[in-house]
């Protein structure tokens, strides 16, 4: 029996931009969005999408999403996740790994949220 891959992510550090779902290679199979509210600071009660992986069972446990996480809020079986802090260094030392070719059919479906 395989056992499932497994993706943890740090919500409090998500900033739902949808890199890991543009980089994943099962894209939108796996990942869903998910409306949250929350407060935020000088702008009240705000609604934002957050991706949550919901099909484990299709992933292959390659990382893609972890490491294309710009703040590192991803994990995948224990492995990827950051500290905000050294994201931001590793975003300024290895600007590459942010800069992702984007899948333009997910970008137009979530457009409307940012």
């Amino acid at each position: 029996m395989q056992r499932q891959n497994e993706i943890k992510i740090n919500y409090k550090y998500c900033g739902a931009g949808g890199e890991c779902i543009s980089v994943c290679p099962f894209g939108e199979k796996i990942w869903e969005y998910e409306e949250i509210e929350f407060k935020q600071f000088l702008k009240g009660k705000v609604k934002k999408m957050r991706p949550v992986p919901v099909h484990l069972e299709l992933c292959t446990g390659c990382g893609r999403c972890a490491e294309f996480c710009p703040v590192g809020a991803i994990s995948v079986n224990g492995k990827g996740q950051r500290p905000v802090l050294v994201a931001l260094l590793s975003w300024i030392t290895h600007p590459e790994k942010v800069k992702v070719n984007m899948n333009k059919e997910h970008i137009e479906k979530v457009k409307k949220y940012f």
